[in-house]
């Protein structure tokens, strides 16, 4: 509570003293131990960052869609299993960081941010991700390391503007043939998962830099991978 009333009054100070209350463009609470969203905020209408890193938040109020010109917002570290339907409003937002939650399934309103580009799931209980998830084309990162998702959706390729997904310590038994549509990737990590095979032709992706794997659990290694090296592409061992 001390640390509620402490935030509260940063913000009260701020305004008494005409410090970019209203055109205040960042604002950083993290590890203010918030609990809840301050009503406050709803004031900074031209907010474009807001950090609330590490304050054990469990629900995130309605008011977040009160923040039309919100451009990146972190969530981590907070204690969140979803999010309302009022996060749509923000159309500006194009990062959206939830690493470090509680969420156990695919936080669907995310899929209606039409600008978002990077999105973070990290350490989180995923398991599976659902079809509708590749309806989010615009994507360009997309990290979700640390989860317990066995499979990728079959439209997985259909996020063809991807250029980074994170896959790192899941429990992927298979990589679908599906990524190969993905020819803007650049960096793609499936260290500690449980992968035999990686497709034969996995040198389609033309603009992959890293490709980040166990080999001591491949069955074989594809030639494919020789000449990812000739063309100075990075393949590293976890």
């Amino acid at each position: 509570m001390g640390n509620l009333k402490e935030a509260q009054a940063k913000i009260k100070t701020a305004k008494a003293e005409k410090q970019f209350w209203v055109n205040l463009s960042q604002l950083d609470l993290t590890t203010e131990d918030l609990g809840t969203l301050l009503p406050e905020l709803e004031t900074f209408a031209d907010l474009q960052q807001l950090n609330l890193e590490e304050n054990k938040l469990e629900i995130l109020p309605q008011a977040i869609g009160n923040l039309p010109a919100l451009q990146r917002l972190n969530l981590g570290g907070n204690k969140l299993k979803t999010l309302p339907v009022e996060i749509c409003k923000l159309n500006n937002l194009s990062s959206l960081i939830l690493n470090h939650n509680k969420f156990q399934d695919f936080p669907e309103t995310v899929r209606w941010l039409p600008n978002l580009v990077s999105l973070y799931l990290d350490q989180n209980e995923l398991k599976v991700l659902p079809e509708e998830m590749c309806s989010m084309t615009q994507l360009k990162q997309l990290s979700l390391n640390g989860n317990q998702i066995e499979t990728l959706p079959e439209k997985f390729g259909e996020l063809i503007n991807l250029q980074v997904v994170g896959l790192n310590d899941n429990g992927l038994k298979e990589l679908p043939a599906a990524v190969l549509s993905l020819h803007e990737l650049e960096y793609l990590f499936l260290g500690g998962n449980r992968l035999q095979t990686i497709p034969t032709d996995i040198d389609k992706l033309s603009k992959l830099e890293i490709l980040y794997l166990d080999w001591k659990e491949l069955k074989d290694i594809p030639p494919a991978l020789g000449r990812f090296r000739k063309r100075q592409t990075l393949a590293r061992r976890y």
